[in-house]
């Protein structure tokens, strides 16, 4: 529960209904403050029933991070779409693409964060996996995508080529197990070479 309060604070919240209120700033802060188990947390409230001055409060509160990580922006873009429920989703897009000067593209991408297992955004946060990986890891099943972070954590990284494969593979066959791709993988890439080797010599 966020109990509103006058202190000062770095969360900034407004009251979005009965003994509800909406987070403008200090998301990182809450999400903290859960994880410590706090059950109150200091805010200071505004009022703001305008979602184009929400819009705007919550982009100045994370525009000020000189490098937020992917999944930060995931969070800020889907929350300005969905402040901005009276405006279409291309306004939206076009007013963020001008407001952090990057592609409508990009946008999209790191919105799609949202639809990976959390251990994938870490991942993705870390520059385990590249961002373009993002769009086709999101199509996955829930269960093939933590297969994957899994294999990533308790295993090894797999090269970009690698998890370019596993995916087509978990895509064409519905398979998670992502032990038995890539033996299969790494089996048909020794056969590839092979010829190659030999041809050398």
């Amino acid at each position: 529960e966020i109990m509103p309060s006058l202190v000062g604070s770095e969360m900034c919240i407004r009251d979005s209904s009965s003994n509800s209120y909406q987070i403008l700033s200090g998301h990182k802060r809450y999400a903290a403050c859960k994880k410590l188990m706090y059950l109150d947390i200091d805010a200071v409230v505004i009022e703001v029933t305008d979602d184009n001055v929400a819009f705007d409060i919550v982009c100045q509160a994370n525009i000020q991070r000189k490098e937020p990580r992917p999944s930060e922006l995931s969070k800020m873009f889907n929350t300005y779409l969905s402040l901005r429920k009276n405006v279409s989703a291309d306004l939206t897009v076009n007013e963020i693409s001008n407001m952090f000067g990057i592609s409508r593209k990009t946008i999209y991408r790191y919105a799609n964060i949202s639809n990976l297992d959390n251990g994938l955004a870490e991942l993705i946060d870390s520059k385990s996996i590249q961002i373009k990986f993002i769009e086709p890891l999101a199509k996955l099943s829930p269960k093939q995508q933590k297969a994957i972070a899994d294999y990533y954590n308790y295993d090894e990284r797999l090269s970009s080529k690698e998890l370019t494969l596993v995916i087509e593979q978990m895509t064409d066959s519905g398979s998670s197990d992502i032990y038995d791709i890539m033996k299969a993988i790494r089996l048909s890439l020794i056969h590839i070479s092979e010829p190659t080797r030999l041809g050398m010599i």
